[in-house]
């Protein structure tokens, strides 16, 4: 396989996006119980938070490019 851009070009974030996965950066357990205090406001709750966390992240990944890791795979003895 060969990339299609310059590595310096691709972002974290690209790679992220082209992996498709089937759930967000941070995700629940859907699996809570709806009869449990917690358990039936904690999706909402997390959700709210996860929000501006995965903002966060996928900024930073957007700022670390494919060359940046190469960088450090090979100076990083």
């Amino acid at each position: 396989p060969a990339l299609a851009r310059e590595p310096a070009t691709i972002s974290l974030y690209d790679v992220y996006q082209a992996i498709n996965m089937t759930h967000q950066l941070l995700h629940i357990d859907p699996k809570t119980n709806p009869d449990c205090f917690v358990g039936s406001r904690i999706q909402d709750t997390l959700n709210h938070f996860y929000t501006e966390i995965e903002a966060a992240a996928f900024q930073k990944m957007q700022a670390i490019s494919l060359a940046d890791v190469i960088y450090d795979l090979v100076t990083n003895e």
